[in-house]
């Protein structure tokens, strides 16, 4: 019970509405929402803190002559270093790139420092309302009153930072007003809760719309994301991280590893058992694909029975092809699909970055290459790119350009093969070969160009 009651307090101090009747989330899409709501604190700290410095300026100026003066001076000296000091910290952290999420501790940090601004402010009422002149009081009144309305304002997406800050305020007040004896001060104090509780309501409806409202873009943003067969990642979103791993490779030297995995036989089962049975299959290899790679290797279905694999950790050539003959090993078993017995046969291409290139195109040229070779030398076959293959890919590019006009340029031709019947002596059929004779080539065999 004690560590429940410790994991919800956790959960509120690091900005969970739920205890508000909140929408809920979860990581990791509550820590960019914690990104999101740190960084519309950040905008407005510099300007909160140097009101802070002005209102402790103003409160100086209010009491200044009075035996209060030297004790007021020492207490606005504490905010106008505090404030300083966060709003330069405020001013480094908001020019800075803006994280992609927050830690809880990071949130629960912020709360804290709101709530130790909002008890040195409420500290103010309680140690001079009492002793200070009706002029004094309004200034001392006017200012609480203003630094509840700006710590809400400040925290309005944070509702327990917002609380943190403004509570001690209004709790401070408070206890100043019921100490003095004065027939108005039942009438401010009803004004001052009063405007507490609207505020604080108005806080929690802003929160609680802007999380929503951030949860809503979150989803769409994934929906965007997202293969609607398979659910994995889809190519845009194997493009975004191609991108950022690139980057890393170019700013910090980082290697990474980019595996393209195709089921050789896929055409065979769609036409053979049908759309359905075929997207049937799709499914149960991503969730096959998931189960044999890690959580941080990002997988994606680029289209068909294509899916890539981008590694970022141990991306040494023996780790790599040990994943690899682990994904073509979690492919062996056959799936079963209504009813159905169905094998798998598959193949997968490697290229390295930096060694096969830093740029998205050449790297996924080199991955293609690398898995056309796989295909070509059999089922199971794991291949990485190598120099080599350039020339292949050259030649076989330049014969899939060539091919599409060899029809009409009359390069294409028949060859007959006869069948001989032997008991009889006698030629029963032919066999009708496709031939290609190329302009410089020369003669290309059928197993080069009909695949």
């Amino acid at each position: 019970m004690q560590r429940l009651s410790a994991a919800r307090l956790g959960d509120l101090l690091a900005g969970d509405l739920r205890v508000f009747g909140g929408p809920s989330t979860i990581e990791p899409l509550a820590g960019r929402i914690r990104a999101e709501q740190v960084s519309i604190v950040l905008r407005s700290t510099l300007l909160g803190m140097l009101a802070n410095i002005l209102n402790a300026a103003t409160f100086v100026i209010a009491v200044w002559g009075s035996p209060d003066q030297t004790k007021a001076i020492l207490w606005a000296s504490v905010i106008v270093v505090a404030a300083g000091f966060v709003g330069l910290r405020a001013r480094s952290s908001f020019r800075s790139a803006k994280p992609r999420s927050v830690s809880r501790r990071t949130a629960q940090n912020l709360v804290r420092n709101a709530f130790l601004f909002g008890s040195w402010w409420g500290a103010l009422p309680v140690l001079f309302f009492g002793g200070a002149t009706s002029a004094a009081q309004v200034v001392i009144t006017c200012l609480s009153a203003g630094m509840i309305a700006g710590g809400a304002a400040s925290f309005y997406t944070i509702p327990i930072a917002a609380i943190a800050y403004t509570l001690p305020i209004f709790v401070g007040s408070a206890v100043a007003i019921v100490w003095v004896e004065d027939a108005v001060n039942l009438p401010v104090a009803i004004l001052i809760v009063s405007y507490a509780i609207t505020l604080f309501r108005a806080v929690l409806a802003h929160a609680a719309e802007f999380t929503q409202r951030f949860i809503l873009q979150a989803e769409s943003e994934n929906a965007i994301r997202r293969d609607v067969l398979t659910s994995l990642p889809n190519r845009f979103s194997f493009n975004e991280r191609l991108e950022n791993a690139l980057v890393d490779a170019k700013q910090f030297d980082g290697h990474f590893a980019l595996l393209l995995f195709d089921l050789n036989n896929f055409d065979e089962v769609n036409d053979r058992f049908g759309r359905a049975i075929a997207d049937a299959l799709l499914v149960e290899v991503a969730a096959r694909l998931r189960k044999s790679t890690r959580e941080s290797d990002g997988i994606a279905r680029l289209e068909g029975d294509e899916f890539a694999i981008i590694v970022t950790c141990d991306i040494r050539p023996d780790q790599i092809r040990s994943l690899a003959n682990q994904i073509i090993d979690g492919m062996r078993t056959p799936f079963m699909i209504e009813g159905r017995e169905i094998y798998c046969r598959a193949s997968i291409g490697i290229a390295l970055a930096p060694t096969d290139g830093l740029d998205a195109n050449q790297l996924l040229r080199c991955v293609d290459t690398a898995l056309h070779r796989a295909k070509t030398l059999g089922t199971g076959s794991i291949q990485f790119f190598s120099a080599n293959d350039d020339e292949a890919a050259t030649r076989r590019h330049a014969l899939e350009r060539d091919l599409a006009s060899a029809l009409a340029s009359d390069q294409l031709w028949l060859a007959f093969q006869p069948f001989l019947d032997l008991g009889s002596d006698r030629i029963r059929g032919f066999e009708a070969l496709l031939r290609w004779q190329h302009p410089t080539l020369g003669a290309i065999p059928p197993s080069e160009f009909i695949p």
